[in-house]
């Protein structure tokens, strides 16, 4: 799938379940930003759901999209996503709790996972790694909302609020949550 660049308002994109609009242009908006993120693997499988039948973990929906500072959905961007499972423990040969895909034509990726255990005494996280072909790849992390992670987010060096998850639904069932990745492009 090639790069494709559009400026988009949110009345234009189509409704998608959980999928938030993307935000008008605003001049104030920063990229996210980067942190180092231990054990990425090249190779994850072509996949939204991380999770294998029977995995223990509270559920968690991630949606969002990949928006160039410049007002551009980037579709094409690859995303690479690990994780701890629920109880902080990471794979450490591989692929569980790993995957990768593309942006849709709208910039939007949806990822179907648990929510991540604490590890080494960080705030309990997923791992990304966006990759546009030609740009700089961006890695970070993104923080479980402070309504789910407790004051663990506080106590984490590396947390940033612009690195947060913005949850938008808590059920018996499972978490949805939101993250526009914002690429200085």
């Amino acid at each position: 799938m090639a790069l494709a660049r559009a400026a988009v308002s949110a009345q234009q994109l189509p409704p998608q379940f959980g999928v938030p609009a993307t935000p008008p242009c605003d001049p104030a908006t920063k990229p996210t930003p980067s942190r180092p993120a231990t054990g990425f693997r090249a190779g994850a499988p072509n996949r939204t759901r991380l999770t294998d039948p029977g995995e223990p973990g509270q559920p968690l929906v991630l949606t969002g999209a990949v928006i160039g500072l410049r007002c551009g959905v980037i579709a094409g961007a690859t995303l690479d996503v690990w994780q701890a499972d629920a109880k902080g423990v990471a794979d450490p040969t591989g692929m569980r709790l790993r995957g990768r895909q593309r942006t849709d034509v709208a910039g939007r990726y949806h990822v179907e996972t648990i929510v991540p255990g604490s590890r080494g005494g960080q705030a309990p996280r997923l791992n990304v790694r966006v990759t546009v072909p030609g740009k700089a790849t961006l890695t970070t992390s993104l923080f479980l909302p402070g309504a789910i992670a407790g004051d663990a987010n506080a106590r984490d060096k590396q947390f940033d609020p612009l690195l947060a998850m913005v949850l938008v639904e808590r059920t018996a069932k499972a978490l949805t949550a939101s993250f526009n990745v914002i690429l200085d492009l």
